[in-house]
């Protein structure tokens, strides 16, 4: 069959982009394995206008459309699947990701997709596929949302995870305009000449915290081999000539025997490459750190999110704050930058805890980067916004407007006003940027090797306050 599957634009204000669209690479690869012609319309990384996109959705040749997207993509989703249907009437749309897996009847009940894969779609892309070309009932196919032919929607239930995701072929790069998403001015480790891109290794968290959306992937972890990992280090190395990767898992550091197994293989081929990845701060310790670096990885980003251990206890992080503060000393001392992720506004929040959270990250030496908390549909945080009586917007409402919410404020969670919590984020950051900053740039330059001063300032400077480095993890 003709597959065309259509990755949308995730930020307008970011270009070049940077975030190549690593999920739906892996079903282009299912699918070309199964012997479907399969081609990529990446808007994206294009960024046609509407007039010219609805000149190209018309021109093209397809029996199935497939879209993945995220929350924030709502009303491009909704735009796409209204033109497609437009000038294509009779084909199938797909929509699989993170915005069908939360949302799925309201997607099929506010636009004109046909089919929503929810969870891991691996699978169900295939057997999907298979029905549509036998034309059989889609009831048959596990992870599927859909509208009958009445007009009811219809749910065939979940499917199990994949157990063994070796089993996975590599993602199909090779049909995206895959260089626009590795050029060396789209995403700076460190070095100007450094080219790098996202892979995976791992999927599944089996940690509990309240704001983590785990739809996707589930609790279960579930890695790839270190050979397999390697491989397709190797494979980029060669092939694209990548040296630099951001490993974008869960938890990549959750198996330490495994990681230490990718670091010694790393080494062996003598892969010269640059990397970045997650860590967790009760898993670090002094030994994976060493290995980690001596393997190239240059910075690990923590997901902090709070200083204070009342607002940690709130989540269910499960860690404590000094666990965080040995784990930043550590990573520091085996020549790794730490990048950390914070939240503010979540329950409980005061001025006292969001102080309490610049006094760690200046004693420790972090650059944080702040959000607002957001409960997100399917989470625990969720849930409980709805009974406070702190969400009362509907779905709809969020899906409206969530994209617009980028560094804004959606939902209070605090009991201080809208003004004083975004006037106290703007501060935080601000004493976050400049506290102790003499021995952040010191520390930073260390590892670094950055020649001047007064280049490192400005970098930090525009890692703070421009949007081209915003969603960027720099150092």
């Amino acid at each position: 069959m003709k597959i065309l599957l259509i990755n949308p634009v995730i930020r307008a204000s970011e270009y070049p982009p940077i975030r190549f669209p690593l999920g739906l690479a892996y079903i282009a690869s299912v699918l070309q394995n199964e012997g479907h012609d399969v081609k990529v319309l990446d808007i994206n990384a294009n960024r046609w206008g509407k007039d010219e996109l609805s000149n190209i959705l018309r021109k093209a040749d397809f029996d199935i459309a497939g879209l993945t997207g995220l929350v924030t993509e709502y009303k491009e989703i909704r735009w796409l699947a209204d033109t497609l249907k437009e000038v294509h009437p009779k084909k199938p749309i797909v929509l699989g990701g993170p915005l069908g897996t939360t949302f799925p009847e309201i997607i099929l009940k506010n636009t004109k997709v046909d089919v929503v894969v929810i969870s891991e779609g691996i699978e169900t892309a295939k057997e999907l596929m298979h029905a549509f070309k036998k034309r059989t009932k889609l009831n048959d196919v596990k992870g599927l949302y859909y509208r009958s032919v009445s007009g009811a929607i219809a749910f065939t239930g979940h499917r199990p995870f994949i157990k063994n995701v070796d089993e996975i072929p590599l993602p199909a790069r090779d049909l995206f305009p895959f260089k626009t998403y590795i050029s060396p001015s789209n995403l700076r480790i460190f070095d100007k000449n450094i080219k790098s891109t996202e892979v995976i290794t791992s999927y599944g968290c089996p940690y509990r915290c309240t704001y983590c959306f785990h739809e996707m992937w589930g609790h279960m972890f579930r890695a790839r081999s270190p050979e397999s990992v390697v491989q397709e280090i190797k494979l980029l190395h060669d092939k694209y000539g990548i040296n630099g990767i951001f490993f974008s898992d869960d938890e990549f550091v959750l198996d330490r025997k495994r990681v230490m197994e990718i670091c010694d293989l790393i080494r062996k081929e003598k892969l010269d490459i640059s990397w970045v990845t997650s860590g967790r701060v009760n898993l670090m310790t002094k030994e994976l750190l060493t290995a980690m670096r001596s393997a190239g990885c240059r910075v690990i980003t923590y997901g902090i999110e709070s200083g204070s251990q009342k607002i940690l206890n709130e989540i269910g992080k499960g860690v404590t704050v000094q666990q965080a503060r040995q784990a930043m000393k550590d990573t520091w001392d085996a020549g790794i930058l730490p990048h950390g992720f914070l939240i503010i506004g979540l329950f409980g929040e005061t001025p006292e805890t969001i102080r309490e959270t610049v006094k760690f990250c200046n004693e420790t030496g972090l650059i944080g980067q702040f959000s607002f908390a957001t409960p997100f549909p399917g989470t625990e945080l969720y849930e409980e916004a709805r009974k406070r009586g702190k969400l009362t917007q509907s779905e709809e409402w969020l899906l409206e407007h969530w994209g617009e919410y980028n560094d804004r404020l959606l939902v209070n969670l605090t009991n201080m006003s809208d003004e004083k919590l975004m006037r106290l984020k703007r501060q935080a950051e601000r004493d976050i940027l400049f506290g102790n900053l003499p021995q952040k740039m010191w520390k930073h330059m260390k590892i670094v090797k950055m020649k001047n001063i007064v280049g490192e300032g400005i970098f930090l400077a525009k890692r703070w306050y421009s949007k081209k480095y915003t969603n960027a993890i720099t150092a």
